[in-house]
C-alpha cells in the first residue's frame, strides 16, 4: 500500500480523461475492465450508501478506505465466518485474487503520487497539487499469539505492520494514540475516528486505513465567476448557494432520468457527478445505481458545457459500521463464541476472538482550486468473547440534490462517493 509519511499532504487529483481530436473524430479512452478489488469496492461502496441514504442530509463514504480495513481483517476469518465476510464484501472464492489486486492498486497509487511529485519539482513549483497517500497499520496487543503467516499477508499486500499495544492496562491511551496516528496520516482531516468506549481491556488488535486526497481541476474555476445562485432542496424550496461557473472541456453522457458529468484532476483521476432530470429525483437515481454503472461512468465522452456547481464541504461524525454490516448479511464476525478468525492466531481457539465494531470517518471539501477529501477506517476492533470542442456548450446545472463520487478513471475504483442534499 501507499505509506502516509507524518504530516502527509495530498493534492486534489485531475482526470487524465484527455479527448484526442483527429481527423474530425473524438477520440476517448478504451473502457478497461475493472479490477478484483475495483469491483468489489464499487458494489459494497453502494451497498452501503443505499443503507445509509435511508437517513435524510449529505453523506460521504470512501468504499475504499472501508474495504482496505476489511480486506485486511478477512485474511484473519476462517469457515462460515469467512464465507459470509467473502459474500457481503463481494470477494471471489480465492483471497489471494483480492490480496493481489488491491496491492497492484496501492502500488499503482503511489506511482502516480510520485511521478506528480517529481514533476512539480523539476518545475520548481513546491508542493505537487496532486497528492494521493494510503496508510494501513494494525495495532495488537502485546505477547498476543498473532499468526505470523496472517501478519506476513496483511504486510506483504498492505504494507501494514504490527505496532505493539497495550490495551490490556492503557486501552484509552492507546485509543488516543491510534486517532492521533490517523489525525497524522490525513493531515489533521480526520480527529477522534475511535470514539470514547470503543476500546477496553478485552480490545487485542485494531486493523487500521487512513487515506488523504487532495488534487487541483485540469480546469479550475475562476473565483471571480463564482455567484449565489439557487439550489432546489425540494420542489416547494429555494436557497441561494456559492456556486463555481465554468464553460470547459467536460466529460458528459444523458442518462435515463439523470445527467453524467466528470470533472477531471490529473494523474487519471476524476469527479463523477450525478444530476436528475427532477428536483426530487435523486432517491430513485439511487435505486438505479449498480457498481457496473458505477464503472463505466468513470470514462465519459468529453463535451463543451456550460456547468455550474456549487461549493460544498461535508466533515461527517464518526460513523459506526457493525449494524449496517450485518443488515447487508455479516454476522457471525460481530458474534462472540460463534466468530471464527483462526488464521488471526496461532494457538488459541477459533472462536476466542469477533470484531466489536467497525468505525469510519470521512472530510470532503469541493472548491474552484479542487478537492481534498480524507478517511479513515478502524475495520475490525477485534476483542475476547477494521480533454477543447469547438460546439455550442451543453448547460447544466447541479441546482438540486446530486450523486457524486471521487474515480479512478485507470482502474474505475471509487475512493469516495456520496450526496449532497444542501450544500449550505
Amino acid at each position: 500500500m501507499v505509506n502516509i509519511p507524518h504530516n502527509p499532504q495530498l493534492t486534489i487529483m485531475k482526470t487524465n480523461l484527455i479527448s484526442l481530436l483527429a481527423g474530425g473524430l473524438l477520440l476517448t479512452p478504451v473502457a478497461q475492465a475493472a479490477t478484483p478489488a475495483a469491483t468489489a469496492t464499487n458494489q459494497l461502496g453502494l451497498d452501503l450508501y443505499r443503507l445509509l441514504a435511508a437517513k435524510d442530509g449529505n453523506l460521504c463514504l470512501s468504499p475504499y478506505s472501508i474495504q482496505s480495513a476489511f480486506a485486511m481483517t478477512t485474511n484473519g476469518a476462517d469457515g462460515k465466518t469467512l464465507q459470509e465476510m467473502r459474500k457481503v464484501l463481494h470477494y471471489p472464492e480465492n483471497l489471494s485474487s483480492i490480496n493481489d489486486s488491491f496491492a497492484s492498486l496501492c502500488s499503482d497509487f503511489e506511482k502516480r503520487h510520485k511521478r506528480a511529485a517529481t514533476r512539480f519539482e523539476q518545475k520548481g513549483q513546491g508542493e505537487s497539487s496532486f497528492q494521493l497517500m494510503v496508510a494501513n497499520r494494525l495495532f495488537g496487543q502485546k505477547g498476543y499469539p498473532f499468526s505470523p503467516a496472517f501478519l506476513q499477508t496483511v504486510e506483504k499486500h498492505y504494507q501494514a505492520p504490527l505496532q505493539l499495544a497495550d490495551f490490556k492496562t492503557h486501552f484509552d491511551a492507546e485509543r488516543m494514540g491510534i486517532n492521533k496516528w490517523v489525525e497524522n496520516q490525513t493531515r489533521e482531516r480526520i480527529k477522534n475516528l475511535l470514539p470514547s468506549g470503543s476500546l477496553d481491556s478485552s480490545t487485542r488488535l485494531v486493523l487500521v486505513n487512513a487515506l488523504y486526497f487532495k488534487a487541483g481541476w485540469r480546469h479550475p474555476f475562476r473565483k471571480s465567476s463564482t455567484t449565489e445562485q439557487a439550489f432546489h432542496l425540494s420542489p416547494e424550496r429555494d436557497v441561494a448557494v456559492p456556486t463555481m461557473t465554468a464553460i470547459k472541456s467536460f466529460g458528459f453522457q444523458q442518462e435515463d432520468g439523470y445527467r453524467a458529468v466528470t470533472l477531471p484532476y490529473s494523474e487519471g483521476f476524476a469527479m463523477l457527478v450525478l444530476i436528475p432530470d427532477e428536483t426530487d429525483g435523486l432517491t430513485d437515481l439511487e435505486k438505479s445505481l449498480t457498481a457496473d454503472k458505477l464503472a463505466s461512468l468513470a470514462q465519459l465522452r468529453n463535451r463543451r458545457v456550460a456547468l455550474h456547481l456549487p461549493k460544498f464541504k461535508i466533515e461527517g461524525p464518526s460513523m459506526p459500521l457493525k449494524l449496517p454490516l450485518q443488515q447487508l448479511g455479516m454476522k457471525l464476525a460481530f458474534e462472540p463464541g460463534q466468530a471464527n478468525f483462526g488464521r488471526m492466531i496461532s494457538d488459541e481457539s477459533p472462536s476466542s476472538l469477533c470484531i466489536s465494531d467497525a468505525y469510519h470517518k470521512t472530510f470532503i471539501a469541493v472548491d474552484e482550486k479542487g478537492t481534498e477529501a480524507a478517511a479513515a477506517t478502524a475495520v475490525a476492533v477485534m476483542m475476547r468473547t477494521s480533454m477543447q470542442i469547438t460546439e455550442q456548450p451543453i448547460e447544466v446545472r447541479v441546482d438540486r440534490p446530486f450523486f457524486y463520487a471521487i474515480m479512478d478513471t485507470t482502474s474505475r475504483t471509487a475512493l469516495f462517493v456520496g450526496r449532497v442534499t444542501d450544500p449550505r
